[in-house]
Formats: structure tokens, sequence, C-alpha cells
């Protein structure tokens, strides 16, 4: 299974583009997660997978303890506009590879990331504000040839 790969692979990316948020791995409710004032979290976990694609979520955490929750919002407004432009600067980099993708694994190449949707957070309970984007890694596997 490749989730494994795709998610370390996002993981460590937005850790270089984003050096001040936490990477978490696995669904956390956001109250196990600690979060103070000033720190923000990525919480990347498997969806699906299949012959073509690599399917995950990244919840997006931050926490504001201001009762007026317009600050939270612009909070985690902040936090999403950095994501997204760090999907899209590692887009850039795999599209500019010209479609020879960047191998994640053994004959396993990432093509892109594809966005899909994103939605609040369920667990989201003042003070703690949250979203969730689904990605799906478009992947190419190469077959191996027999010599036989």
């Amino acid at each position: 299974m490749l989730f494994y790969e795709g998610l370390h692979y996002i993981g460590d990316e937005l850790a270089n583009r984003c050096d001040d948020v936490n990477i978490v791995y696995g669904f956390r409710h956001p109250t196990t997660l600690n979060l103070s004032e000033s720190s923000q979290v990525f919480d990347l976990y498997r969806d699906s997978e299949d012959e073509d694609y690599i399917k995950m979520s990244v919840a997006l955490w931050v926490r504001d303890d201001n009762p007026d929750l317009d600050s939270g919002y612009a909070k985690l407004a902040e936090l999403e506009r950095r994501f997204f432009d760090a999907i899209q600067a590692i887009n850039e980099e795999l599209w500019a590879l010209e479609g020879e993708g960047l191998f994640i694994a053994d004959n396993v190449q990432l093509l892109t990331i594809e966005v899909g949707s994103t939605a609040g957070a369920t667990e989201s309970l003042w003070p703690l504000f949250g979203s969730e984007t689904k990605l799906n890694l478009r992947i190419y596997k190469h077959r191996e040839v027999s010599n036989g």
C-alpha cells in the first residue's frame, strides 16, 4: 500500500514550506492536539487508494481564545492560504518535470496533486477552529518487465 509514502511525502513538503506548523499523522480529535494560541497544525490522514490515486485528507487547526469568532476564522483563513500556496508550489515543481513525475516509492511516480473539496471540520468548537481538505495524489505505477 502506498498511502504511507504519499502521506509522508506531502507531510515532509508541507513541513519544509510551513516550518512553523506542526505536522501530525492519523486522524486526531482537536482536543488531543494541545493547541496554544500560537500553534497551528496540519493533520494528515489516509482516505482511499486505487490504481491511479492515493487519496488523503488534511485537517488544519488553529486556536483563538478571543470570544469574537471572526478572529479565529481569520487565523484559520490565513493558515488555509498558506496550505494552498504550499500545495500549488509542490504542483508547480511536479509540472516542471514535464510529465516525468517524482518517484515516491519503487516504480511509483507522483504526477500531480489534485485538490478536492474543503469544508469546516465538524469537530470545530470554540476556541478550536478547523477545516478539512481532500487531496488526490495522481500516481503512475511502472510495471516491472521480466526478462524471461
